[in-house]
């Protein structure tokens, strides 16, 4: 997939002010849709109980800042250059309001009960920094293998 289609549009202000101004999230979601289609991939309700420090993060988080934990949003792609500057702003947005924002790359679905997991890179690294995670890297969580 280009990234291509999610630099920002040229009326990136007015973008924000409308985002802002929706009085619900699915209004927002689908504004988004709106903007850049297929930005957003999917929900997800928690993240696997094989990386517990994700859980725990998120929830710290959305302590810190005042809010319940929402969901897990996998999106495409989040830009850090200017010119994709509104995929970081939409992330931001849904962070302050209780969602953890992950690309693709980052985050995977168990595919028996749909649970977040990292991505074999993100397991390494995690690995490799001394965190508590599986030995292995699958792309099922340790309940789901054990069933």
């Amino acid at each position: 997939m280009s990234i291509e289609k999610f630099k920002n549009p040229v009326d990136i202000e007015s973008v924000r002010t409308r985002i802002v101004e929706c009085p619900t999230m699915k209004e927002v979601h689908d504004l988004i849709e709106q903007i850049l289609p297929g930005w957003i991939i999917e929900y997800l309700a928690d993240y696997s109980a094989d990386y517990q420090h994700l859980r725990y993060n998120w929830k710290e988080a959305c302590k810190m800042i005042g809010v319940r934990p929402a969901k897990i949003m996998i999106v495409e792609y989040i830009g850090f250059t200017d010119e994709y500057s509104l995929t970081r702003f939409f992330a931001e947005f849904f962070t302050h309001v209780g969602f953890v924002v992950r690309s693709r790359a980052e985050i995977i679905t168990c595919s028996k009960c749909n649970l977040a997991l990292p991505g074999r890179t993100e397991h390494e690294k995690m690995k490799n920094a001394g965190l508590q995670v599986p030995d292995v890297w699958s792309e099922t969580c340790s309940k789901c293998k054990s069933v």
